[in-house]
């Protein structure tokens, strides 16, 4: 059984569904829609916009007075000024940003419970950064071109505009590389966790080289590398929506064919599936959802919500269909959580999410060994009176 088959047969709903999140998206930017939203003559806003829109707010701006042990700034707000509005507020302006980072947090989660049935974690973190690698490649790459092509009295640097244009190529490239070359190593070897770990410690050297290989274009990479969700655009939330929609329903409508491949693979070849195909299209998958995400929020955010909502949400989990909920579920919690305490701390945007999603999996292990322990106790109990009789 061929998966492109099974594609075509079911790629309707497929389209059918993006066309829907594209026109709901377009309507819900179109400048009469949105109350209580700042409106854009053209739908998008700049990050010194926001800011400026920030200072020019109706109520009494905050004044920022450092704390006595001078760590962080905290707002002195107003007596009539709450710090519920103040928020979401912050959350009116900074819309893209949370919308973006919800849907790269669903996508994530989504993909990570595959990653997590089959014990794929090592490749959950190598992947992200063999696509840092990529885009310093391609950055390097045009750099150098600029170089060679260099007219005099004109700036070295490369535009943030090309960067951003050739960023996409380089991340989804190298990881689609990455992943056939260990889609074709992987019936050949059984140490899967040693190539892993050798894709993951080649990126983060690639990385380093290629940063000081390039001067220049340090800024660029940096920024690209580090991700900064706070200034995703309309646009980048379009392409992780649509993403998002395209992965999530290649994995409902294939989930029982992806299921018995990952894990009975005996059975699923005496079926005549064709495995090689298959898992080669379970790659292409996690290749792009890692690649969009990676391109737009970074490789730290990519990482943690890999890993983190999944492995918070399977102790509780009874079947694949409640683990896809309840991960997709924590991951669109923790990062809307993330985001409000981002704005109310005055904290990064991304790191502040992945440590919401490393809280919420250690809430998650506290309760389950509460659960354990309750557990111990009662069937302590009811050993107890059988002993005595």
């Amino acid at each position: 059984m061929n998966p492109l088959r099974l594609v075509s047969c079911r790629l309707l709903p497929i389209v059918a569904g993006l066309c829907l999140v594209a026109s709901a998206v377009e309507s819900a930017a179109a400048p009469g829609s949105g109350r209580g939203l700042h409106r854009h003559r053209r739908g998008e806003e700049t990050l010194d916009e926001i800011l400026r829109d920030v200072e020019r707010a109706p109520s009494r701006a905050p004044e920022t007075v450092p704390s006595p042990k001078g760590r962080r700034l905290r707002s002195a707000r107003g007596a009539g000024d709450s710090a519920v509005p103040h928020v979401f507020r912050l959350l009116g302006q900074f819309r893209w940003a949370v919308l973006g980072s919800v849907a790269a947090g669903f996508l994530c989660s989504f993909m990570g419970t595959i990653v997590l049935a089959r014990r794929m974690m090592l490749l959950g973190i190598a992947l992200p950064q063999a696509a840092s690698a990529g885009i310093a490649l391609v950055l390097l790459l045009a750099q150098w071109a600029k170089h060679w092509s260099l007219k005099p009295g004109e700036s070295p640097f490369l535009e943030e505009t090309t960067a951003v244009m050739l960023a996409p190529f380089g991340s989804l490239g190298t990881v689609l590389v990455v992943l056939t070359l260990l889609a074709w190593a992987e019936r050949r070897t059984l140490f899967h966790e040693a190539q892993w770990a050798t894709v993951y410690i080649t990126g983060l050297a690639l990385v380093v080289i290629l940063l000081v290989l390039n001067p220049y274009g340090e800024a660029h990479m940096a920024t690209m590398l580090e991700g900064n969700i706070i200034t995703v655009s309309r646009v980048q939330f379009v392409i992780l929506a649509a993403v998002a929609v395209a992965v999530g329903a290649f994995m409902v409508l294939l989930r029982k064919e992806f299921l018995l491949v990952s894990f009975d693979p005996e059975m699923a070849w005496s079926l005549r599936f064709n495995l090689p195909a298959w898992n080669a299209f379970l790659y292409v998958l996690l290749g792009v959802t890692v690649s969009t995400t990676v391109m737009i929020t970074g490789p730290m955010f990519a990482f943690g919500y890999l890993l983190l909502p999944p492995f918070a949400a399977r102790p509780w989990a009874k079947g694949m269909r409640a683990f896809y909920i309840l991960a997709t579920v924590l991951g669109v919690v923790s990062s809307l959580v993330g985001c409000l305490v981002s704005f109310e701390l005055n904290w990064p945007l991304g790191p502040s999410q992945v440590l919401t999603a490393a809280a919420v999996l250690l809430l998650s292990r506290l309760l389950l060994l509460c659960r354990h322990r309750a557990a111990h106790t009662q069937a302590l109990q009811e050993q107890a009176p059988a002993e005595a009789a």
